[in-house]
């Protein structure tokens, strides 16, 4: 008799890893340094005659799930729940990534008996890897607000000083065009440095705020301008946003019932002002196609997301364009790729959430049903080079087995250097549907970084970004960075600094700056806690070969100068 057996359950336990299915019968995986073993227990045999035969069937229903020898990947490294999860709070619903900080919204958590006051909870790491994440601040308005508000508002946080550690609210901010009741001013935000940009889709509008002060610990945000487009229509301009070295973007899903979105450009009529340069559309547009759902920025690239789109998948099933400037003439914006998933199905919505780097897209379809679990959602993560030069193919599609049908994994995805995280709100947690939960994924794949790393012999804990291999109080990503020795202490040279027309100008001598080997970032402050980019920051290559960076210092006080680098 030939029986399919499936799995009960799943333990590990060091080395070994064992799956328990019917039967009674065990299968298990051991990896030694000895080797690799596979093999089964039989707990009790079967009934009748004959020869016991177990066959072990393997399948890869998801393309580009198992990685390709030499090929970079995405490996889940974590997953995150809140602390005390509610039915309905939808954690995970928003998620954003920044460095070592990540944070997640449970929009419809109730606090204090009043219901839907919503939270936003504040993970951190250390860990070099972004492997090891744990919980730190919980953030809610200091006053009491009952449910949510169709008007909108957003609230504005600042972390504190690392001594005293937390968070602090700092502002409540309204849309500085007039309260409008269902404007939602808060329903898409995107944040730089300078500029705080929220959509208010309701009112067909989007307001950008500028950051006060140049150096001040604690600038507040102040009313910029009203951004608009002509005719003035009910197509949810400001449903998403994404903003990047002085471009932003604003989706319009509903836009002549096929979608858009509109790039803004800085400085565009006047100075600090913000005034639109282009609209971007699918060539091919279709009524229902939701384009610009969701939107990202990146260097050159824009990335648009439809999930309305219909394809031979099926109603719904959905897509994503890549957007790249200067692509079919000077400052054209062309369609350099089209997205579809290749597994894909009716009413899966590719194309919910999508987010960029200049290597990396990541494009979510929350109400796929992999392995027939209805609408419990895959994260698709596409490489630029996968498959061939700038041909951005399919690197891996996840979809865990954990989700459960409903998850909605992928409802929200936000990417940062080396991680990004995806947001599965309706994932249930301790049998409670709507608690929601995250994933987080980090980069595995060989960088420029590691083949430094081994040229110099660094290697295991030595060989990580931040340590000292040589003990001269300069990490090994400064010394990369720098061209310096690892292993010679202070060979990164002597700094120089002088005052010319009303500037401190610093100068950091290097053996290089080699392009793709990531980015430095120049910063300033006044006291050590808060950090500003620099205006100007130059890197001035000639024989000498030297990085240099300008401070204004027009008003008495303290300076304080650094690079901050950043691995690609």
């Amino acid at each position: 008799m030939r029986e399919l057996l499936h799995r009960v359950a799943t333990t590990t336990e060091k080395h070994r890893v064992e799956r328990l299915l019917a039967k009674g019968i065990t299968e298990w995986w051991r990896s030694e340094d000895r080797g690799f073993e596979f093999g089964w227990d039989v707990a009790t045999m079967p009934t009748g005659e004959g020869e016991l035969l177990l066959k072990a069937a393997v399948e890869c229903p998801w393309p580009g799930a198992v990685e390709s020898s030499g090929a970079d990947s995405w490996g889940r490294v974590s997953r995150l729940t809140a602390p005390s999860p509610a039915p309905g709070m939808l954690f995970g619903l928003a998620v954003a990534v920044d460095g070592a900080d990540l944070g997640v919204g449970a929009p419809r958590e109730s606090r204090g008996g009043v219901a839907l006051a919503g939270a936003v909870y504040l993970f951190s790491t250390g860990h070099p890897n972004y492997d090891v994440w744990t919980f730190d601040s919980r953030l809610q308005p200091d006053e009491s607000v009952g449910g949510r508000s169709e008007a909108g508002a957003v609230y504005v946080f600042r972390k504190r000083a690392p001594v005293t550690g937390g968070w602090s609210m700092e502002q409540r901010l309204t849309d500085p065009a007039g309260n409008l009741q269902s404007a939602h001013f808060e329903a898409a935000l995107a944040m730089d440095s300078q500029w705080l940009a929220v959509g208010s889709p309701g009112a067909q509008r989007a307001a950008m705020l500028a950051r006060g002060g140049a150096l001040a610990p604690s600038r507040p945000w102040t009313g910029g301008s009203t951004l608009t487009v002509s005719p003035a229509e009910a197509d949810d301009f400001g449903h998403s946003m994404a903003i990047a070295d002085g471009r932003l973007l604003i989706g319009a899903p509903r836009r002549t019932g096929r979608g858009a979105a509109d790039l803004f450009e800085q400085n565009q009529g006047g100075a600090n002002q913000w005034g639109q340069t282009r609209m971007l559309v699918t060539p091919d547009a279709a009524a229902g196609d939701a384009f610009g759902t969701s939107v990202a920025l990146a260097d050159y690239l824009v990335l648009a997301g439809m999930p309305g789109r219909d394809t031979a998948a099926g109603t719904n099933a959905g897509s994503a364009l890549l957007f790249a400037r200067n692509f079919g003439g000077a400052e054209n914006y062309g369609v350099l790729k089209t997205f579809i998933a290749p597994d894909g199905s009716g009413q899966s919505r590719f194309g919910t959430a999508v987010a960029l780097d200049t290597t990396h897209a990541v494009i979510t379809a929350p109400f796929a049903d992999p392995n027939g679990r209805s609408n419990a959602g895959v994260v698709y993560v596409h490489s630029r080079n996968y498959g061939g030069v700038d041909q951005w193919g399919l690197l891996q599609a996840t979809a865990p087995e954990e989700m459960p049908p409903g998850s909605q994994f992928g409802m929200a995805v936000a990417m940062d250097r080396a991680s990004f995280a995806a947001g599965a709100p309706m994932a249930p947690v301790a049998h409670g549907q709507g608690r929601g939960m995250v994933e987080l994924y980090a980069f595995r794949g060989r960088t420029l970084y590691d083949d430094w790393a081994a040229g110099w012999s660094l290697h295991g804990a030595n060989g990580v970004p931040s340590a000292d291999a040589d003990g001269d109080g300069q990490n090994n990503l400064l010394e990369y960075f720098f061209g310096s020795d690892p292993g010679a202490p202070d060979s990164i040279g002597t700094i120089s600094s002088r005052v010319n027309g009303g500037k401190l100008i610093v100068t950091f001598p290097i053996a290089c700056v080699c392009k793709g080997v990531g980015m430095l970032t120049g910063e300033t402050s006044s006291n050590l806690e808060m950090w500003v980019p620099a205006t100007p920051a130059q890197i001035v290559q000639d024989n000498a070969s030297i990085l240099q960076i300008e401070v204004p210092v027009t008003v008495p006080g303290r300076r304080f100068v650094r690079f901050r680098g950043e691995l690609p």
